[in-house]
């Protein structure tokens, strides 16, 4: 039996602590009113439970992965919890920040596609850029050989 073994990223790309901190206070809050309405007896509480539990996983979740991972040959966005995305970097060719905050990813099709950055920690916008740009060097020259 073979057995896999992890893999190890190369960067690991944050996320923007006051948007964590954000949903830790409405994690909080919401849990507290949810608290409260037990409390009281209230049939509310019922209502207001689902999304007191969803929104604490999502933080949870949050606050346990990173926005992106950096690997070899691939970039995975953990925006949100229900939104992941895997991106290969032998089928780009190149990696721009655009004004607005943007990463804009051109694959070798010529196919432009913007990548909204909601999220990250603007500190490593520039990281994420400079991560992209040399894996893509790297497997344009493993292509050219």
């Amino acid at each position: 039996m073979k057995k896999d073994k992890d893999e190890e990223a190369i960067a690991l790309i944050e996320r923007n602590p006051v948007l964590v901190a954000v949903m830790i206070i409405v994690t909080v809050a919401l849990g507290w009113w949810c608290y409260s309405l037990f409390d009281s007896l209230s049939g509310w509480a019922f209502l207001v439970v689902i999304p007191a539990i969803v929104i604490g996983f999502h933080t949870l979740w949050m606050m346990m992965n990173p926005f992106a991972r950096i690997y070899k040959n691939r970039a995975e966005f953990h925006q949100t919890w229900f939104h992941n995305r895997d991106t290969f970097f032998n089928d780009l060719i190149s990696v721009n920040l655009s004004r607005r905050g943007a990463v804009v990813i051109t694959y070798t099709d010529g196919e432009r596609e913007k990548l909204p950055l909601f999220g990250i920690r603007s500190s490593h916008r520039q990281l994420l850029r400079d991560s992209f740009q040399k894996q893509i060097e790297i497997t344009t020259r493993s292509r050219e050989q």
